[in-house]
């Protein structure tokens, strides 16, 4: 529950923003987050990346909607199974994955500059265990994402009883860049 609880949130601060502020194009002391197109067009390039965004091709208008790089999983069977929504700054993919739903959930924010930027990855993901099971948070390409893993039982389903299933999952993520290539903001 607490994991649709934070889905939620982030849907709706992305749903609430203004949409000039989306943009950046509004107010100048506020800015959408850097996203280091550099760093996500060389893990685009990856051939698990190549091949899934081949198997996207049919949720290409969804996808190519996005100001932001998409990840989702480079598995034929996740991909055919992928449940993909998205508006500019935000995106949400759904699977389920043995006895779990997995929901990765990728937010381009709105901020005001304080100083320093803040580094386009962080360091590692944040792993929390909740009632329903596991949830990710984590910072790649100046781009925050959000994984929840919700079983039934989590105590004894594998996907949220180890967290070896979840930084799994986090390793074998595609970088989907949207729009055409070199064409990306």
């Amino acid at each position: 529950m607490k994991s649709l609880m934070v889905a939620a949130n982030i849907v709706l601060a992305a749903l609430l923003a203004p949409p000039h502020l989306a943009y950046a194009g509004g107010n100048p002391e506020e800015r959408a987050s850097f996203v280091d197109w550099e760093a996500a067009r060389l893990a685009a390039a990856k051939p698990e990346a190549i091949l899934a965004r081949k198997l996207l091709v049919a949720r290409r208008a969804a996808f190519d909607l996005l100001r932001m790089p998409l990840l989702v999983p480079r598995e034929e069977t996740r991909l055919t199974a992928l449940d993909l929504s998205a508006k500019p700054n935000l995106y949400t993919a759904r699977f389920v994955e043995e006895e779990a739903v997995i929901t990765i959930t990728g937010i381009l924010t709105v901020r005001k500059p304080l100083g320093a930027p803040r580094p386009a990855s962080s360091p590692s993901p944040r792993l929390e265990r909740t009632d329903a099971g596991i949830d990710i948070a984590f910072t790649r390409f100046g781009v925050s994402y959000h994984i929840a893993i919700e079983c039934k039982d989590p105590q004894t389903d594998r996907a949220c009883r180890e967290e070896s299933f979840a930084r799994n999952l986090i390793d074998t993520l595609a970088v989907i860049i949207p729009q055409q290539e070199g064409t990306a903001p």
